[in-house]
């Protein structure tokens, strides 16, 4: 009697394609657009400031002492919106990946009171995720690559497992652990489109080199595009976190302590 069954083979689940990911990731924004919006304003508010500042110091004008005077005052003012922006740049990301399991019913007001439970926690977590990354890159490009990689999901382990900082970064881990090459060819795909876009947006400041009003004012304006778009970069980043969460399942006893 021959034995002809054969070793069975258990097929790792795959992700969604790069495009699928992006059209589901637009999508999922639109679906919410006006939370979305109202949460992207908030955050632009800052960068709207930074940019009253640049046009009235350019368009000043009177004698030396009127414009030490007033670059002084818009200086100091320049220091507090940027603490403003990095504040409220930290808060609305948070406040993005919240909404995209937020009920629709729920207020963007509330939205924001649940981002700031986790702004510490989000600010310890993306500090030591940046460090970790320079100082890998320092030793070899390599490594610091490759932890960039396992470490992307760090934001929505804190925010949606409601995880501590260390743990975040080693639940990323994990959760990432056997798809490091999907989710480098994903994010190499959002990163050229980030790229040309950024390219394209860039081309007036190309055109208009003398003009230093303009150039200033552009790059202001480069920043707030940036800033809409970013529910949809951020939507596309968790999509893949919750596919592989799905597929992973709950985090061990070791990552979750």
């Amino acid at each position: 009697m021959t034995n002809d069954m054969q070793p069975l083979t258990i097929q790792r689940p795959t992700l969604s394609s790069p495009p699928d990911l992006f059209k589901q990731a637009v999508e999922l924004v639109l679906s919410q657009l006006k939370p979305y919006a109202l949460i992207i304003l908030v955050g632009l508010l800052p960068r709207v400031l930074l940019l009253l500042n640049v046009i009235i110091m350019v368009l000043h004008k009177g004698s030396a002492r009127e414009e030490a005077i007033v670059n002084i005052i818009l200086g100091i003012f320049g220091i507090v919106w940027l603490l403003l922006l990095v504040y409220l740049s930290i808060l609305t990301s948070t406040a993005i990946c919240l909404r995209m399991q937020s009920l629709p019913s729920e207020s963007v007001r509330e939205t924001f009171k649940r981002a700031q439970r986790y702004w510490w926690k989000v600010v310890g977590a993306g500090f030591l995720y940046g460090l970790l990354i320079v100082l890998l890159s320092l030793l070899l490009i390599v490594p610091g690559i490759i932890y960039w990689v396992y470490y992307s999901f760090a934001l929505f382990v804190v925010v949606f497992e409601n995880s501590g900082i260390r743990a975040s970064l080693k639940r990323s881990k994990e959760i990432i652990t056997g798809y490091w090459w999907a989710i480098f060819g994903r994010s190499l795909f959002v990163l050229v489109i980030s790229v040309l876009i950024y390219v394209i947006l860039s081309i007036p400041v190309k055109m208009f080199t003398g003009d230093k009003i303009f150039s200033a004012v552009w790059q202001n304006i480069i920043q707030i595009i940036t800033s809409i778009i970013t529910p949809v970069f951020i939507a596309y980043t968790y999509l893949q976190y919750k596919e592989l969460n799905t597929i992973k399942g709950a985090p061990s006893n070791e990552v979750s302590k």
